[in-house]
């Protein structure tokens, strides 16, 4: 093999390891807690392991044993950013060496290869949330593991006892692990029914028996109570498929959540969009008659199907793990179509590859801070300067994070006594003051400079009189203005 050959054989591998060292360096960044992370690890800070197991607080879900090795890491290593972080690190990991593996099963030809590669390692949303303290980096590491050992039993066979305890153990691990058992318990069955082994047929039958029981107590103890909250229902209505869309809105709704698979899976540029529908639909079209492929399609059907009876969201962050599948299926129907295309095609397929990888730039992440919403900053900022007697305004989308970095956080940040946590949409009044010489006023949740912008200008509309703008502070995330009694 020439050194070139070598050298591209090897890309992928290497695109890989970038991609893990990605992950390493934006987990030792150590960025502020986004407001979903710290209402989360509340929970951790506040229940006990065996409450855990049940409903939790601040309107948050989690599987109980991903809930149960967060817990044990901020016990072990204390509550900080970095330890909540550090399950779905390993997690996030995990599923780079088990993505590598996946993929040369599914798209042997290396550019290809290299092209899923890249985007697996760089786009936003799989290093993002594989460093979030949320669940969607091991809702990833569980669907690649059992893809994997479906993978294997084709070659060859494993024990019903060994499926039946990943099955079980992944129940409890990710939610979302029951559409993937949906599929390779669909696939085993068949097979063994289309050999007419029987015995092999009722052993199928007894592990996919096993899998609904536990997901059944799983539904009922704690998935239930869950989608049942009405808050949570009212945000995501608009990430629910409909299966009779009888208006425009409802087929715009259905079409807008199909097409976030290719925004995802290679690019939000009509180009990419196209180019990935176009490898995701072919590889549906070669589904038909390779058993391989049809594991990573019938999670997306079943998923579909759960979105419909309003059961599964498909908001992105809870599709992480159907976007990994989904690429692999979309590098295959690349393959499938590079193979057919005539010579004279190939340099433009190149460049449609190009035009696709290109977008996901997570690559400079490797040289550069990433931020989200940071409000670390200005808390420090509070904490050095407060006075004794001054009043902390907090807004309503502020308080999990400052419950977390005053209360649970090792060490905690000391606001003073004197904390008003305003309800949603109130604004500062005096009221609130209580006749403090200096105030406070710290907005969080601002997901962009525009609402950072949108925020500040309406804080400093509504600073109420007897009091001016004494100093304010900006960043992605977070807004303060500290206000001083005019004289």
């Amino acid at each position: 093999m020439s050194t070139l050959r070598w050298m591209m054989y090897q890309l992928p591998a290497l695109l890989l390891a970038l991609g893990a060292i990605l992950r390493f360096g934006l987990w030792l960044q150590d960025r502020s807690l986004f407001i979903d992370e710290a209402s989360l690890a509340l929970n951790f800070c506040e229940k006990t392991y065996a409450g855990l197991w049940g409903p939790l607080a601040y309107e948050q879900y989690a599987p109980p044993l991903f809930s149960t090795a967060m817990k044990w890491c901020t016990e072990v290593f204390g509550h900080s950013e970095r330890t909540l972080r550090l399950f779905p690190l390993w997690s996030s990991l995990l599923s780079i060496g088990l993505f590598g593996l996946v993929a040369r099963r599914y798209v042997p030809q290396v550019l290809m290869l290299a092209a899923a590669c890249w985007v697996f390692a760089f786009s936003d949303v799989q290093f993002h949330y594989g460093t979030e303290a949320k669940q969607y980096s091991s809702d990833v590491a569980v669907a690649l593991s059992l893809l994997y050992m479906a993978l294997r039993q084709i070659d060859r066979p494993i024990s019903g006892g060994w499926w039946a305890l990943a099955g079980g153990v992944a129940v409890w691990l990710s939610m979302p692990s029951v559409f993937m058992l949906f599929g390779i318990g669909q696939e085993n069955l068949w097979a063994t029914r289309k050999r007419w082994n029987w015995r092999g047929l009722y052993g199928w039958v007894a592990i996919v028996a096993f899998w609904l029981t536990n997901f059944g107590v799983y539904y009922v103890w704690l998935l239930k109570p869950s989608i049942e909250i009405q808050g949570l229902q009212a945000y995501h209505s608009a990430y629910f498929f409909h299966f009779w869309p009888f208006d425009a809105s409802t087929w715009w709704q259905n079409w807008s959540l199909l097409r976030s698979i290719p925004a995802h899976t290679a690019g939000n540029t009509l180009v990419a969009v196209l180019f990935g529908g176009l490898g995701l639909g072919w590889g549906l079209w070669q589904s038909r008659c390779d058993g391989r492929l049809r594991l990573l399609v019938w999670p997306l059907l079943a998923c579909i199907g759960a979105s419909a009876l309003g059961a599964y969201s498909w908001i992105p962050r809870l599709m992480v793990w159907l976007f990994a599948l989904l690429l692999l299926l979309q590098a295959a129907g690349w393959q499938g179509l590079w193979m057919r295309a005539h010579a004279y095609w190939r340099p433009l397929w190149g460049v449609l590859l190009l035009l696709t990888v290109g977008l996901h730039t997570g690559v400079q992440f490797l040289y550069q801070p990433y931020a989200v919403e940071e409000i670390k900053p200005v808390l420090d900022k509070i904490a050095a300067e407060r006075a004794p007697e001054d009043v902390v305004w907090i807004d309503h989308e502020s308080k999990a994070l400052l419950q977390w970095y005053t209360t649970c956080r090792q060490p905690a940040l000391d606001l003073g006594p004197r904390l008003y946590r305003a309800n949603a949409g109130e604004m500062p009044d005096l009221a609130a003051f209580g006749g403090a010489e200096r105030v406070w006023v710290l907005f969080a949740h601002l997901s962009s400079r525009q609402k950072v912008q949108q925020t500040a200008d309406a804080a400093r509309q509504h600073i109420p009189q007897g009091y001016q703008l004494e100093s304010e502070m900006a960043i992605k995330g977070a807004y303060l203005a500290r206000l001083r009694k005019a004289e």
